[in-house]
This record gives C-alpha cells, structure tokens and sequence, in this order.
C-alpha cells in the first residue's frame, strides 16, 4: 500500500490540473490489492490480452493502466524500452511490479516459443548451443539457433537416402547414352585394334 499512499499525498500537494487529479483518482479507484503477491490487481476495462486500459482526459484517448501507473510513479518511458512485469501478471499496476527493458529482453523472459527456445542451453539431443556448434539460420526473416551436430546427422540421412537414387539414375544416363552412341563406339574400337595391329605388323617387319 506504500505506493498508493504516495500517490494520495501526491495529488494532496502537486500543482496538478483537475482533470489531471480526476484521472488519478479514477485511476486508485480501480485498484485491488493482493496482499499474497502485492500486485495491483486493475478492476476497471481490460483488453484482450488482458492488460488494463484506462482513459486520460488530457490525452483524450485510452491508455494502457500499467503504463500510466509507471508515468505516475517514474515519469515517461525512456525511448526504445517497454515495460515487463516481474509478476507476470498483465492485469497488474503495481509500479514496483513494472521494469522498463528493452523489446528483445522482454521477449526472452516471456514464455512464449521464442523465449523458450532462446533460453535453452542445449538441443533436444543433447548437444550444447555454444559458439563452435551453433548455426544462425533465417526462418521466415528471423534469425534463429540451430545445432551444427544436428544438421550434419540430418544431411547424412538425405544423402544416404538420395545415393542410390543418385546411383540408378547415372547407370540409367549410361546406358542410354550407350544405346544413342553405340555404332560410334564400336567403330572407334575397331579403328584402335586395326591400329594396334599396324603397329605389331610394323614393328615386327
């Protein structure tokens, strides 16, 4: 309650506008606290991901209520960062609940599937994502990890699967050239005997 009470003497002292003190209060109005965790539980409007949503006279639009919380307590949001909550509770307000990080950090300490598979240490075979076994691959314009162990035993099995595909195929192109270019082969053949044969003959006069 420490940080409600400072907003209370806040707004008992601050020059602050009437619509400006009315939003606030609107604002406290909406606020359940859990004595478990400590969150700020938001009773007013939420969105469909859950987040509060509450509306500012000054802005003349709705903004989200862990946001506007974070102005009240911190001031604006520094350029490039976003808010994490360390609850992960996305209907709380608490401000001492909130961190500015940036987009990717966010992302990672989520539990989402890139966060997931970001923060893991090894693949599903048990080979460890370090710098001499880790590929950067691009999967739909993301970057994303990939085990170098894993692809070789992976390219192995396709070659091992195309060999003798590959095999057949080239005995195929063999045979048929063969069959096109056979009256030209067995002429040549004849024209190298009859040519050996000169040179016995001749060597042996």
């Amino acid at each position: 309650m420490t940080g409600i009470a400072n907003l209370l003497a806040f707004l008992k002292t601050a020059q602050i506008s009437t619509s400006d003190a009315m939003d606030m209060l609107s604002f406290l109005d909406k606020i359940a606290v859990d004595a478990v965790t400590g969150c700020w539980v938001w009773q007013g409007k939420k969105e469909g991901n859950g987040y509060g949503a509450c509306w500012r006279r000054d802005l003349k639009k709705e903004v989200k209520a862990h946001r506007y919380s974070y102005w009240l307590t911190y001031g604006y949001l520094p350029d490039g960062k976003v808010l994490d909550h360390l609850c992960r509770n996305r209907a709380c307000v608490n401000p001492e609940h909130l961190e500015a990080v940036t987009h990717a950090e966010n992302i990672l300490r989520g539990e989402a599937p890139t966060a997931r598979h970001a923060r893991k240490t090894h693949c599903k075979h048990g080979h460890p994502f370090n710098e001499k076994n880790t590929v950067v691959t691009q999967v739909q314009g993301r970057d994303r990890r990939a085990c170098r162990e894993c692809l070789k035993v992976t390219r192995k099995k396709i070659d091992d699967r195309r060999r003798p595909l590959h095999r057949e195929q080239h005995n195929q192109t063999q045979k048929a050239f063969y069959a096109r270019h056979r009256e030209r082969l067995l002429q040549q053949k004849r024209d190298q005997y009859a040519q050996k044969q000169s040179v016995t003959i001749s060597e042996s006069k």
